[in-house]
């Protein structure tokens, strides 16, 4: 009869830990956003953690602009901080956390147009 109720408990215990349905709790979304202009003053492009898997930046005009990605945490760790050169580059970040979401500036409000894609 002991062995019967182990069993027993044993199947209900690795029901629990392992037939049930994780719902959301490892679930994510992938987000971006549309190809746009930087803005020259700091601006939120997310909110919330966001793991970024790829930027891309095109500088459209002749000059060098200097550009800034950060989380938005409270103390903020750059994503990218340099200068842009003309042309277009894809930069991967195969997931990056950037907690508390995403904000981005450049020094030139048309020069350069953004794109974001990652995981949130």
């Amino acid at each position: 009869m002991n062995m019967k109720r182990a069993a027993t408990l044993i199947c209900i215990f690795a029901l629990a830990l392992f037939g049930q349905d994780p719902g959301n709790r490892f679930s994510s979304s992938s987000v971006d956003i549309d190809p746009s202009p930087i803005p020259s003053v700091l601006t939120t492009v997310f909110t919330g953690t966001v793991y970024v898997q790829e930027v891309t930046l095109t500088n459209i005009t002749g000059a060098d602009v200097t550009c800034t990605i950060q989380d938005r945490q409270a103390t903020p760790r750059a994503l990218y901080n340099n200068v842009v050169k003309p042309g277009l580059y894809v930069f991967s970040f195969k997931g990056r956390k950037m907690p508390n979401g995403i904000a981005w500036f450049c020094g030139d409000s048309t020069s350069v147009i953004g794109y974001i894609q990652g995981v949130k």
